[in-house]
């Protein structure tokens, strides 16, 4: 028993060395540089060997579990990545996954790792597709995004008549939002002193209330749920996000 708790001990801390590595590699790039650039060189190339260390969490499987339960036959995932966790659940519920990313390289591992030609690298303003879909997602790529508004604004007219559309944000109401301010002001301060600090993460975050008015402008009828309520986490601090559920109103 003793041996297991120290396995389980090791793996914590593994996992939180690897969170570590990973915001360091994040914090090599701010503000405009978070770009393209980004997602093609320190991105996909750390993210791909990074997925599988994290495992899949409750909050995954929270939108596993809304995504396979309305039995879609064919979805679309925006920001796709190489396919892991969400992507490959799917695949293994015999739905067929589509999507884009802007990181070539991840879109070719999610090729493979999906059986599907489908993944298209680019935006997706600029993917050129009439297909309808029995599910539209975004999952844990909105802060990356500064227009996400507009993502939003592309993404509904991809779910078909009965369809759904799945995303979350980071909570502009929230203290990790109020964290990462406070983070940008300390580095804006050694700017003014001419000391040397990473910057901060450029990470966008979105107000419920926008969020809910947009939907509502577009006829959708939807549920939303804060993280903390999905993963039954005690953080305050560093739990964001929020998941919506959206369908066409009827």
């Amino acid at each position: 028993m003793q041996k297991l708790r120290l396995m389980g001990l090791s793996k914590f801390w593994i996992i939180e060395f690897q969170k570590k590595n990973y915001e360091k590699y994040t914090l090599k790039l701010s503000g405009e540089k978070m770009t393209k650039d980004y997602f093609n060189s320190i991105y996909d190339k750390f993210w791909e060997k990074q997925t599988k260390v994290y495992g899949v969490t409750r909050y995954e499987k929270y939108i596993i579990h809304e995504i396979v339960k309305r039995k879609p036959k064919e979805v679309f995932e925006v920001g796709i990545g190489n396919g892991w966790p969400i992507g490959v659940a799917l695949y293994q519920n015999d739905i067929k996954v589509c999507g884009c990313d802007v990181a070539k390289r991840l879109v070719e591992s999610a090729r493979k790792n999906l059986h599907n030609d489908e993944i298209w690298v680019g935006e997706l303003k600029n993917i050129e597709t009439d297909c309808k879909y029995d599910a539209v997602y975004c999952v844990r790529t909105s802060w990356y995004i500064p227009n996400f508004k507009e993502v939003l604004d592309q993404m509904i007219p991809m779910i078909n008549e009965d369809g759904y559309l799945i995303f979350d944000i980071m909570e502009r109401n929230s203290l990790y939002f109020w964290k990462m301010s406070w983070d940008k002001l300390k580095t804006n301060l050694c700017k003014v002193i001419n000391l040397e600090r990473d910057g901060e993460r450029k990470l966008f975050f979105y107000s419920q209330r926008k969020i809910d008015k947009l939907l509502q402008n577009n006829g959708l009828i939807f549920y939303s749920y804060n993280e903390r309520k999905i993963t039954k986490s005690q953080d305050h601090w560093n739990t964001p996000k929020r998941v919506y559920v959206c369908k066409r109103g009827k």
